[in-house]
């Protein structure tokens, strides 16, 4: 199979309209937002100014979400969930959207960890009046009984309601 080649069954989940995007936080480069390890460097470098002991987190190469552990069980979970908001809820009017349009022109399917509106700001106007925006907890366990529904479940949650996005294990 050359680099050029389309596996046979993608091909086949996009004729039958059951092609599922996965879309993770790298998807929002374009619009300049932060990786999952730039958000949570930038989060440990904020809160360092105040507390020296969180400035270590930076030299000891650790994961991301070990990070987040610490910071969480040090008490900055409020903290850094308004960080986060800070970074991800941005004005989306001026962002060059094509990368998210072109998802919604190969599936109407789109699962995706990203907190960041700029899938939703991709929509069409039909697109905005079809497609179901799905929050954890909320008839996700119906997703597979209604194939032919056009939703985006964000799997970790919106930054319209930062409070109840999954940022912490």
């Amino acid at each position: 199979m050359s680099s050029f080649d389309i596996h046979p069954a993608i091909k086949e989940a996009f004729r039958h309209g059951s092609l599922i995007f996965f879309i993770g936080s790298g998807y929002s480069r374009n619009i300049h937002l932060p990786t999952w390890e730039e958000l949570v460097q930038h989060m440990v470098d904020a809160l360092a100014q105040q507390d020296p002991s969180v400035d270590s987190l930076s030299n000891e190469n650790q994961p991301p979400l070990e990070i987040l552990d610490v910071l969480y069980e040090k008490g900055y979970a409020a903290d850094c969930k308004q960080m986060l908001q800070e970074l991800i809820d941005v004005n989306l009017e001026e962002k060059d959207l094509s990368n998210q349009s072109k998802i919604w022109q190969i599936t109407h399917k789109v699962v995706t960890t990203n907190y960041d509106k700029a899938l939703e700001a991709a929509f069409t106007e039909e697109q905005a009046e079809n497609v179901e925006i799905m929050l954890p907890g909320e008839r996700t366990i119906e997703i597979s009984s209604h194939p032919d529904e056009a939703y985006l479940f964000k799997f970790h949650g919106t930054i319209d309601q930062p409070d109840s996005c999954i940022l912490f294990r």
